[in-house]
């Protein structure tokens, strides 16, 4: 009995206590959760802007992170594209781009025309994949097209023929880029079949034209036009 007579009596001591400082324990527990989310917001870069792959943790390009950013140039082989963070603060310099490979995907001039005209100056959000040279950056990018379809780039150069596939190279057996690879090659496939873009088939008058410009026959009667047009 006096065992339990005394159990029974911190227990209510510890219950008094509580409900005298609940007040204080839970600001004690917002503090250690606002303290929480300060360190977790901190270690993910929300406020910075990244310049160039050198600034990004390595951490973020192995976990595949997704930043959002603005398309600003469209060239031959990459996407020049300024990073938008999270919260954004107003700077009296315009930031310098990050350069952006399509990952897995080598696209033509057609490519980049359908990207230039598709994303040029949008929105787009991309996922980290690997670094690609010295100062490029392989990425998986995408950008909403309307309010119910997100269009994937990669994919739909693809689509429209305007590319091939370029298997990601990934010593580690990552499964992510296995799967990446195999989305891409369906892509591919689908144009290859219905014959778009790059995989239409030339007609018999074009291959027939295409071969005769190639025989010995049409180069000599071409150099003898131009060897009588300069004489007159």
């Amino acid at each position: 009995m006096d065992e339990d007579s005394d159990g029974n009596d911190l227990l209510n001591k510890v219950s008094r206590f509580i409900d005298k400082n609940i007040r204080n324990i839970n600001n004690a527990i917002s503090l250690c959760g606002g303290i929480g989310l300060c360190f977790i917001l901190y270690s993910i870069r929300i406020h910075k802007r990244f310049t160039c792959f050198s600034q990004i943790p390595d951490e973020f390009i192995q976990k595949h992170f997704k930043l959002r950013g603005q398309v600003r140039s469209v060239h031959d082989d990459h996407l020049l594209v300024e990073h938008k963070p999270i919260i954004s603060i107003k700077r009296s310099t315009v930031p310098k781009p990050l350069k952006l490979h399509l990952a897995g995907v080598e696209y033509t001039r057609e490519g980049a025309q359908f990207l230039e005209e598709h994303s040029l100056n949008k929105q787009v959000w991309f996922r980290l994949i690997q670094v690609k040279g010295q100062d490029g950056i392989d990425c998986i990018i995408s950008l909403r097209k309307s309010m119910f379809k997100i269009w994937n780039l990669n994919e739909e150069i693809l689509f429209h023929g305007y590319g091939k596939v370029v298997p990601v190279i990934d010593r580690t057996g990552n499964k992510f880029t296995i799967k990446l690879t195999q989305r891409l090659l369906q892509a591919e496939l689908y144009a290859e079949r219905k014959k778009k873009g790059m995989w239409v088939q030339p007609s018999r008058r074009e291959r027939f034209t295409n071969w005769f410009h190639n025989q010995p026959l049409y180069r000599i009667i071409s150099f003898i036009r131009k060897a009588t047009s300069r004489k007159v």
